[in-house]
């Protein structure tokens, strides 16, 4: 029996996870494969890249992942990684209002909608809180299929909970603006608990509408891990458990062509170089497939250059503890939004312990907007730094400093990404052999890609064996 060939292109946290997906059945079921990952950059790992400077833990990406959905868990197991992880602290989210800091419910891992939590506290005014209490009493929108964020959540508790709650919340969160975010997306069973009951106050509670709200492609997760070498850690092995796969790096895809009357798949490389396949799988931003499959597909390519993604710059700096005089570095975890300032839209800060001496400090992370693309690193710097200094009165410039940039890297999932996404799966049904994945689909958590990249890789090997041995079966 000849090898199937099989080119998985990008060796992010998806492409790497097909790989090895595939790898592992195909030595299960003693079935040759011959497979290769091409990857663009000069380094496997996307947007994830840890290293350690100063004797502190620096993170580039995804520092954590879910322990829902339990893909990413049970890799880990898979690799051998169980003694490397350890139990993230859950985090404190709050919105900082001259120098006050304003706790904010977590709309994703509550089970009701927090009510009391927002008539108690001092984040709405008087008249806030009365306009989000007449909720119960406002007419349901029942031909509203999908509408943004910010319609529903105007038009069901008003302009405060909006501006105060939900718009800085999700800015971090969702990796973009309430005007484009998709409830559908974002928040179904807020959506659901008006379409069946009238009123999301009333409704949240049942368990049906608890149950939708597990479809989320946005959440934050109610148990998470964290390697304590880094995220990195994770990328490393799956490399190594992978060889002797060539991963052949600085090799870029310009375009697919169909070869053999549709059996076999000719990829294009940036350096004139050509290969055969007889299944690929692309692990890129969908707006990078969405070029490589034009000529292939044109429907296919439209819903796929729908799907828009943000640019980020995080600033990464490890700090004193005893520098700080503001007490809300006593927290454990903590992340912080505000109003748009100089492009910083969030800062989190994580105490860990210090390498090298194995003193207690903390390492603040500032992300900060697409706007930032256009400062130079030392500027991104220098706000950040200036913001600490505001915010939380750092008496000290920090003992170290990184800044990283995630180009048109975080996909937003905008009103009609559900019915973009189900027209790609519609689509991929005429190419059996081609497989898309990553963290535009249905989540951009790791947890979320790795569970995605599973399926993709059960996906393609049902393509290329059992439905091929059924065929010559008949």
């Amino acid at each position: 029996m000849h090898p199937k060939r099989v080119v998985v292109i990008g060796s992010g946290v998806s492409g790497l996870t097909v790989a090895f997906a595939l790898l592992e059945r195909s030595r299960h079921d003693l079935r040759p494969m011959d497979l290769k990952i091409l990857e663009a950059s000069n380094r496997p790992g996307g947007v994830i890249r840890s290293y350690w400077k100063d004797g502190f833990l620096f993170e580039q990406g995804p520092e954590r992942f879910s322990s829902e959905p339990a893909a990413a868990l049970s890799l880990c197991r898979l690799l051998g990684l169980e003694d490397d992880l350890e139990l993230a602290n859950s985090q404190s989210i709050g919105l900082m209002r001259d120098g006050r800091v304003f706790p904010l419910p977590d709309l994703f891992k509550q089970q009701r909608m927090p009510y009391l939590d927002l008539l108690k506290g001092c984040l709405l005014s008087i008249s806030g809180k009365g306009r989000a209490i007449l909720e119960r009493w406002i007419k349901p929108c029942h031909f509203v299929n999908d509408e943004s964020v910010d319609s529903f959540i105007r038009r069901r508790f008003g302009r405060e909970v909006l501006e105060r709650w939900i718009e800085p919340l999700l800015r971090i969160m969702a990796s973009g603006s309430c005007a484009d975010l998709s409830m559908r997306a974002i928040l179904p069973h807020w959506l659901e608990a008006e379409r069946r009951y009238g009123s999301v106050l009333r409704a949240l509670k049942r368990p049906e509408i608890v149950s939708v709200g597990k479809e989320a492609l946005v959440r934050i997760p109610i148990q998470a891990y964290r390697f304590r070498s880094g995220m990195q850690t994770l990328i490393d092995r799956l490399v190594s458990r992978l060889a002797p796969v060539p991963l052949l790096l600085q090799h870029r895809l310009m375009h697919l062509e169909r070869r053999n009357h549709r059996s076999t798949w000719r990829l294009v490389l940036d350096n004139g170089e050509s290969m055969e396949a007889d299944a690929v799988c692309l692990a890129l931003p969908a707006q990078d497939t969405a070029k490589v499959v034009k000529n292939i597909d044109p429907q296919l390519s439209k819903a796929l250059a729908g799907i828009p993604y943000s640019s980020w710059v995080t600033v990464s700096m490890a700090i004193d503890r005893g520098k700080v005089s503001h007490p809300i570095v006593l927290k454990s975890e903590l992340v912080l939004l505000e109003k748009k300032m100089n492009a910083i839209i969030g800062y989190s800060i994580r105490l860990q312990k210090q390498e090298l001496s194995g003193q207690l400090a903390a390492t603040a992370r500032v992300f900060m907007e697409k706007t930032a693309e256009h400062f130079s690193d030392s500027r991104c710097a220098q706000l950040a730094c200036q913001l600490l200094e505001q915010r939380l009165h750092l008496r000290e410039s920090p003992s170290a400093t990184s800044v990283n940039r995630l180009s048109s890297s975080i996909p937003e999932y905008r009103v009609g990404h559900l019915e973009r996404v189900s027209t790609i799966e519609e689509r991929l049904k005429e190419h059996p052999t081609l497989a898309l994945t990553g963290n535009g689909f249905w989540g951009h958590g790791v947890a979320d890609c790795i569970r995605l990249a599973n399926r993709s890789a059960g996906n393609l090997y049902t393509s290329l064996y059992e439905k091929a041995n059924g065929a010559s079966t008949d």
